[in-house]
């Protein structure tokens, strides 16, 4: 969606959800899909998302890179972060898991 800045003379690309699932649909049909022997063994998979953001002046034709996108950047490096911490949680619960199965001998 283009929404026009009257303030800053300009005109910003603001996605909506909609457009966020149509990027997302175009990732699904292009993914590649591989296995190692760790995750033969598990079910767990993971996704790797790249996003490269920039903001164009369509009236100057400038690239921008102002705190609209540093924000973006700042949120997707949280997310980032996230993700990991909850990636290590799964990991330690199917250490946990295992050592309980091999304790139990089943």
């Amino acid at each position: 969606m283009l929404v026009e800045d009257k303030k800053e003379e300009k005109n910003t690309m603001k996605p909506s959800t909609s457009d966020v699932i149509t990027l997302m649909d175009i990732g699904l049909k292009n993914r590649v899909v591989g296995s190692t022997a760790l995750n033969e063994r598990r079910s767990r998979s993971q996704s790797i998302v790249i996003v490269h953001v920039r903001g164009i002046d369509f009236k100057t034709g400038y690239v921008l890179y102002g705190k609209d996108v540093r924000d973006l950047m700042e949120q997707l490096a949280s997310l980032k972060d996230t993700i990991a911490r909850k990636d290590k949680e799964i990991e330690r619960l199917h250490q946990v898991k295992d050592i309980q199965h091999h304790e139990t001998g089943e």
